[in-house]
């Protein structure tokens, strides 16, 4: 069941892409850009979307919540599919969703979707993403700062392919 209230931030459709190569088509299931003729590399994130519940995703939350869930469990509508994962989203809360991954040179962009909502000011809580600990992106949650809505976000992997690495999303 749902236990956060409506400040956090949100996730979905977590992929590692190559954006060099335009798309195939203007909307795909899964945030993966090609080729026209070209076989796409393999999306090394499991349950990248959380199509497939609670599963593979290594989860922490200091409270003790889930950080998976059915949309319609949710206030926010996932950007596709039925499920989505939530972090943040109670007073003090710490959570983390991390999964180990090998980065490939035909593939080093992480891509993800996100929305942010919060009741906060800013400079008190935080959105990061890095890899085996070390936080290279991070955003502000606050009202003035909110999403409105879900946004793309692509960040370069580069100095790391080929290697495997944990890739966390931390609020």
């Amino acid at each position: 069941t749902w236990g956060g209230s409506y400040d956090g931030m949100v996730l979905q459709s977590v992929s590692v892409v190559n954006l060099a190569a335009p798309p195939v088509s203007s909307k795909q299931y899964l945030p993966i850009i090609i080729a026209a003729n070209a076989t796409p590399p393999a999306n090394p994130f499991q349950n990248p979307g959380f199509e497939q519940g609670r599963v593979i995703w290594s989860e922490y939350s200091l409270q003790g919540y889930n950080l998976i869930y059915l949309a319609s469990s949710t206030p926010i509508g996932a950007h596709e599919g039925s499920w989505l994962a939530w972090l943040g989203g109670d007073n003090n809360e710490h959570s983390e969703l991390s999964q180990t991954v090998t980065i490939s040179a035909s593939a080093p962009y992480l891509r993800f979707w996100y929305y942010k909502g919060s009741a906060d000011v800013c400079g008190y809580d935080f959105f990061y993403v890095g890899v085996n600990g070390s936080f290279f992106y991070s955003e502000t949650l606050c009202t003035s700062n909110n999403s409105g809505g879900w946004v793309e976000k692509v960040i370069n992997l580069s100095p790391y392919v080929g290697t495997n690495k944990t890739v966390q999303f931390k609020v």
